[in-house]
């Protein structure tokens, strides 16, 4: 069963803006460096605040599926980056073991 860790930014991108982004990348201990390039191109039409702190909860996602998925480089991880009614909600899923 594949790991799926997610959590939403309580703070509203302008109505206009309401999207979904989704990204494949290589496990290994280059892989948070990978999702935070990635999403400092992807989001900027995200306030400069919400942007920085999507940024490093997804970097902190991306490396607990590198550490604790074990997502090694023959691995994949997927990132999606969704902006809902009330905020910004980001999610990481790897293949590696769920939590008990």
């Amino acid at each position: 069963m594949a790991a799926s860790r997610g959590s939403a930014l309580p703070i509203k991108p302008p109505a206009a803006e309401r999207r979904c982004l989704r990204f494949s990348i290589a496990g290994g201990p280059r892989a948070p460096g990978r999702a935070r390039a990635w999403l400092q191109t992807a989001t900027v039409w995200l306030p400069e605040e919400l942007e920085r702190k999507l940024v490093m909860l997804v970097s902190e996602l991306v490396n607990n599926s590198v550490v604790h998925g074990r997502a090694s480089e023959r691995d994949t991880i997927e990132i999606e980056v969704r902006a809902t009614p009330d905020g910004v909600r980001a999610q990481v899923r790897d293949a590696g073991p769920a939590f008990a």
